[in-house]
C-alpha cells in the first residue's frame, strides 16, 4: 500500500469497520460523496479529515456492486495484522480521475437515450440535459457515475436528483423561454443550470451555505447571467421577485407549502414532491382563481424540505 509523510494514503471511498461489526450501515463521504459503511459515523469520515480508532479499513474502487459496492478486483485490503494504532491519525484522500471530453460526450449521449427510453420526448429539455455537463455538478468521487440515470450524494446529506426526475420536473413546468422560475433547493446547481437554459430567469434558494456557495461559484464560472442566488429558508419562497410563472422544489414537503403556492401567478405551476419521509408523490400544482389543480406525476423519494413551512429541523 503506498504511503506518504502523513501515513497510509487512501483513495476512493472507505468502508470503515470496527471490531465485532456484523451489520455495517451506509453513509456518505461529505466531500467526495462516495458511500461509506460504518457502525459508528461519529467521526464524520470525509476526505481530508483524520480518522481515529480504526480497527480495519477496506478501500473500495469506482464501481457499485455487491454489498461492498465495488468490484472485487478493485478492493485493496490493509493487512489485518497492521496495528489499528498505526492507522489512527491517517488522512483519507479521494483521488478520482477527472472526466475527459470523449467520456463526457459519450455519457451525455447515453443519458439522452436513457431519457428517451423513459418517455421524455420534449426536444428542448432533451437538448439541454444532453448539453449540460452533469459531471461538473457531482463530487469527484462520483463523476464516473455522472451520466447514469441515478441520484447521487453531493454532501451535507443532500443529493443531485436522478436525471429522469430533473427532466420530468422541468418538462412539467411547460417552459417557453420567457418565464421567471423560483427553484427551492439549489443543491450542487445542476437543476438550476437546466432551468436557466430554458427560461428567462431563475431565482434559486439553498438552505445549506456549504452547498450554496460552491454552486454559485460554479454557475458563475459557467457564465450563467440569469440566476439570482439566495441562501435561506426556501419553504417561504422569495416574495421580492414574486409572482412566478413556475416554482420547482427539489425536496419533499409533508404538504404543499402555502407561501410557495401564494407566490405563483394565476396559471403558474408548482412542481413539488409531497408525502412522508419514506415515499412521496411528485405533484404538479397549477394555481387557479378558484382552487389548485393537482396532477400526480410519479412516485418518488426526495430528501426532506426543511423550514418553517416544511419539515422541522
Amino acid at each position: 500500500m503506498p504511503s506518504d509523510s502523513s501515513g497510509v494514503t487512501f483513495c476512493d471511498v472507505v468502508w470503515h469497520i470496527r471490531r465485532h461489526c456484523t451489520q455495517p450501515t451506509p453513509n456518505y463521504c461529505n466531500q467526495c460523496g462516495r458511500s461509506i459503511f460504518s457502525t459508528n459515523i461519529a467521526e464524520k469520515l470525509t476526505c481530508g479529515v483524520t480518522v481515529h480508532k480504526v480497527s480495519q479499513i477496506v478501500i473500495i474502487g469506482s464501481q457499485v456492486g455487491l454489498a461492498s459496492r465495488a468490484r472485487l478486483s478493485d478492493i485493496r485490503r490493509i493487512n489485518e495484522s497492521q496495528s489499528p494504532a498505526r492507522l489512527a491519525g491517517t488522512t483519507l484522500r479521494c483521488r478520482a480521475k477527472p472526466m475527459n471530453e470523449s467520456e463526457r460526450t459519450a455519457g451525455q449521449l447515453q443519458l439522452r437515450r436513457q431519457l428517451q427510453a423513459h418517455g421524455i420526448r420534449d426536444s428542448r429539455v432533451l437538448d439541454v440535459l444532453e448539453n449540460t455537463s452533469r459531471d461538473l455538478f457531482v463530487p469527484e468521487g462520483n463523476r464516473h457515475a455522472a451520466y447514469d440515470d441515478n441520484a447521487l450524494p453531493i454532501g451535507s446529506g443532500q443529493t443531485i436528483s436522478q436525471p429522469y426526475i430533473v427532466a420530468l420536473m422541468t418538462f412539467s413546468l411547460g417552459l417557453r423561454g420567457d418565464e421567471t422560475v423560483l427553484e427551492i433547493g439549489t443543491g450542487s446547481g445542476y437543476q438550476t443550470a437546466v432551468l436557466a437554459q430554458l427560461c428567462h430567469s431563475v431565482v434559486t434558494i439553498e438552505r445549506i451555505a456549504e452547498l450554496a456557495e460552491p454552486a454559485k461559484s460554479l454557475l458563475n464560472q459557467l457564465q450563467f447571467a440569469n440566476i439570482d442566488f439566495h441562501c435561506g429558508d426556501g419553504t417561504l419562497g422569495f416574495p421580492g421577485s414574486a409572482p412566478y410563472d413556475g416554482i420547482l422544489v427539489t425536496a419533499a414537503a409533508p404538504e404543499v407549502p402555502a407561501p410557495l403556492y401564494n407566490q405563483l401567478k394565476i396559471g403558474g405551476k408548482l412542481i413539488i414532491p409531497v408525502g412522508d419521509e419514506s415515499l412521496q408523490m411528485l405533484h404538479c400544482v397549477e394555481r387557479n382563481e378558484r382552487k389548485p389543480i393537482i396532477t400526480d406525476l410519479c412516485a418518488c423519494r426526495f430528501v426532506k424540505l426543511i423550514g418553517d413551512a416544511g419539515w422541522p429541523p
